[in-house]
């Protein structure tokens, strides 16, 4: 009796363990990948080869005696994947994410045909993506991403028809997208951007009807964007930037009305912004950036009211700022610089209490309203436009405000005076402490200090190449220029200067592709040929040097009109009117 006491007692107490204990090849397998990677300096490695539980090894999961998980997230475990990781036949979960694992994916992982979750995502793996992943036929997650994985996505990957969630994003895979995506109809999750596929996206991915999350960035895609995306009814995120896509967008994008991501930039899109993006109405994130799209910003944008980023930058945009977009009371980021968008900024912004960055810089805006009572907007970019101070004055008190430089003020490229007329040349600039400084041939004119320039009686002496300067003492770092004005002083004859007593021909008349112009002796020395219409506009100059042909004018792009020829060779002048047709 005593002796099966004791036995009873010695297996009462050895119990516990008995229960927490798995096969030995499973405990193997398991030092095998502690020593493989490295395990002694694993950011935590608590019990592991210690006679503990091995349901209590850190990062190991057990049931029913096996070994059925494996979680050591960013666990710093260095080294190559052993192959005895196959002796773990009852896996369903094997987690390595963000380590710092290399060599290949061992093909005997293949042999885990029941593992349902695969995730070596962000370490430095590289090979191929192994074609016996087939065998997963209960695989509903696979993390490839972020490693160094190169060659083509093998065809039998179509084979997986389990997968909820597939990501090989950030590798270096190349080949095209194989069409027996198609067949994963279970997807919810494609992630397979940053990589160096060719060639283009194929239509087969419409048949994916359950996604929700589609990653193709930077992917190295070609074609255009399909339109059976389209099809993709419950698609949330839309991700095809960075690739060399071209075309206009299709339309039927327009038609998921679940998409809440859209991103297309960096590519070679054309046409026009599709109005009927205005229907898109679960859209938080527009980014269109860096294509080739032209047209005016739809006002249909307006109606997005969840909308909180639009980038629409470095495009051929032309026309106003629709007004519509005041209303997007959510919007964070608005980012529609480098344009060629005209007009002023609506009034409508100064409600956009959340823009936290705003972007409108490389446009030709002309106004802008008071923005200075937003409470979040830090960044905020509005240089290279026709701005003025007094669009300035208003918001200099926001933190990252550039505003300079500013596109040069226009105005007449050329004034012909003849010799004793008046000239007076003015800008009116706004902005409420402007200070003014008329300069001529780069040298500032003593006294004229106002926005006026007048000159009573024309000199000689008053030929050269005018502009106004324009600063502002509550604007630092910002000075306005005006175009050059070219003033030319003379005296205007009509039909033959004695030019040296040469005989001067101006021919045909009525001109319409070309002007002839011929003198009957060659002349030494530089002759100025100017063309001006009847407001005083030049419209061509060209300096000829000695010669003994004709010389050519090309004047077919000029307007139909009667135009001023003005040959001048030192201080003799010789003029005659001409009609363009």
């Amino acid at each position: 009796m005593k002796h099966y006491s004791i036995l009873f007692i010695v297996v009462l107490g050895m119990a516990p363990k008995l229960l927490a204990q798995v096969p030995q090849i499973e405990k193997d397998a398991l030092i095998a990948l502690y020593n493989a990677t490295d395990g002694d300096n694993w950011t935590d490695n608590t019990n592991w080869l210690s006679e503990e539980p091995v349901d209590t090894w850190f990062g190991i999961a057990v049931s029913g005696e096996r070994v059925t998980g494996i979680q050591l997230y960013g666990n710093n475990l260095t080294g190559n994947i052993p192959e005895e990781i196959d002796d773990l036949s009852k896996l369903t979960l094997l987690g390595f994410y963000d380590n710092q694992l290399s060599g290949i994916i061992p093909s005997e992982l293949s042999n885990l045909v029941d593992l349902e979750h695969l995730d070596l995502d962000g370490n430095q793996l590289s090979g191929s993506v192994p074609p016996s992943f087939q065998n997963f036929n209960k695989l509903k997650q696979l993390f490839l991403g972020s490693n160094q994985l190169t060659g083509s996505i093998p065809l039998e990957i179509g084979e997986m028809t389990s997968l909820e969630y597939l990501d090989l994003g950030i590798n270096q895979l190349t080949g095209s997208i194989p069409v027996e995506l198609g067949l994963l109809t279970n997807l919810v999750y494609l992630s397979m951007g940053n990589n160096n596929f060719n060639g283009p996206l194929p239509d087969e991915l419409a048949t994916l009807s359950k996604l929700e999350i589609l990653y193709l960035s930077w992917a190295g895609l070609t074609g255009q964007i399909p339109s059976s995306l389209g099809q993709l009814t419950v698609l949330k995120h839309l991700d095809l930037g960075g690739n060399n896509f071209s075309g206009e967008i299709p339309i039927e994008i327009t038609g998921i009305l679940s998409l809440e991501r859209l991103y297309l930039n960096n590519n070679d899109l054309t046409g026009n912004i599709p109005s009927e993006f205005g229907s898109l109405t679960s859209l938080k994130s527009l980014h269109l950036d860096h294509n080739n799209i032209s047209g005016a910003i739809p006002g249909e944008l307006g109606s997005l009211s969840e909308l909180d980023d639009i980038r629409l930058n470095n495009n051929q945009l032309e026309g106003s700022v629709p007004a519509e977009l005041g209303s997007l009371v959510k919007m964070r980021i608005l980012n529609i610089n480098h344009n060629q968008l005209s007009g002023e900024v609506p009034t409508s912004f100064s409600s956009l209490v959340n823009l936290e960055s705003v972007r409108i810089e490389s446009n030709q805006l002309t106004g802008l309203p008071d923005l200075s009572a937003n409470p979040s907007l830090s960044n905020f970019v509005i240089s290279d436009n026709n701005l003025t101070f007094e669009d300035i004055e208003a918001n200099i008190g926001i933190s990252g405000i550039v505003y300079s430089p500013q596109n040069n003020i226009p105005g007449p490229e050329m004034i012909f005076r003849d010799l004793g007329q008046p000239l007076q040349i003015s800008f009116q600039v706004g902005g409420s402490a402007n200070e003014y400084q008329w300069v001529k041939d780069d040298v500032d004119i003593i006294g004229e200090i106002s926005d006026n320039l007048i000159i009573a009686n024309t000199t000689l002496q008053d030929e050269g190449t005018y502009y106004l300067r324009i600063t502002n003492t509550l604007v630092p770092d910002l000075t306005l220029l005006t175009e050059d004005i070219v003033v030319e002083i003379g005296a205007i004859l009509t039909g033959i200067n004695p030019l040296d007593n040469r005989e001067v021909e101006i021919y045909p008349v009525p001109a319409q592709e070309r002007l002839f112009i011929n003198m009957d002796d060659p002349f030494n020395g530089t002759l100025l040929i100017r063309v001006i219409d009847v407001s005083g506009k030049e419209w061509k100059r060209k300096k000829v040097q000695k010669t003994d042909r004709p010389t050519q004018l090309d004047v077919s792009q000029l307007r139909d009109g009667i135009y001023t020829v003005i040959l001048q060779m030192e201080e003799k002048v010789f003029v005659k009117k001409i009609v363009k047709q």
